[in-house]
């Protein structure tokens, strides 16, 4: 069993029921119902060996948890997405269409706007890909809450209805990229690329 000590104390929070968010060194491995932990690891990492104990992540895959990565990413450089639609058919398209880029990998889903708030919140998504028309909260109202939470969050506004909304509102909003369903998906994932790599030049 492969062993890594680290002395910088590492993040953890936990996502949902069996996946947790790792920021920092590389630290553990992470075997079905089995924690391997260095004598040196730090406390957050020991609570999350207790976490392990008590079968929280009983159900997990082989991973090592890589620096600012979500567990059960493709890779340490994929870049996390959170979809947001009120339509399950849809998010479960643009999952398995960001899924399929190997620079991408969806950390979790909200089917309107007040959710996509709470989610963001708990995963630290690099980008938000949201609907404009949604119940409980809408996808403007939404961005204007994310931008002040995560302003170096890019939010890509992805909506049948894009042309009832203007680029100044949306851009006031804080949405960065308007791209209507009906254009081809290469384009949202062009965008999305194009957006981080803005962020991280």
């Amino acid at each position: 069993m492969r062993r890594i000590r680290t002395n910088r104390s590492p993040d953890f929070r936990q996502i949902d029921k069996g996946r947790f968010w790792f920021s920092g060194p590389p630290t553990v491995l992470s075997v079905p119902g089995t924690l391997q932990l260095t004598p040196k690891t730090t406390n957050s990492a020991l609570e999350l060996a207790n976490l392990a104990a008590n079968k929280c992540i009983s159900s997990m895959s082989l991973a090592i948890f890589s620096e600012d990565s979500p567990c059960g990413a493709q890779s340490a450089m994929a870049r996390s997405v959170l979809i947001v639609d009120d339509n399950p058919l849809i998010r479960e398209h643009l999952c398995e269409l960001f899924k399929r880029e190997a620079d991408f990998d969806v950390c979790g889903e909200a089917e309107n706007g007040q959710e996509a708030i709470e989610k963001a919140q708990q995963l630290h998504p690099d980008l938000i890909v949201m609907d404009l028309s949604m119940p409980v909260m809408n996808g403007l109202d939404a961005a204007r809450v994310l931008r002040r939470m995560m302003p170096k969050v890019p939010v890509i506004l992805f909506s049948a209805y894009g042309g009832q909304v203007g680029s100044e509102e949306a851009h006031s909003a804080g949405v960065s990229a308007l791209v209507s369903k009906s254009e081809a998906v290469a384009i949202l994932i062009a965008k999305a690329r194009s957006l981080l790599n803005q962020i991280a030049a």
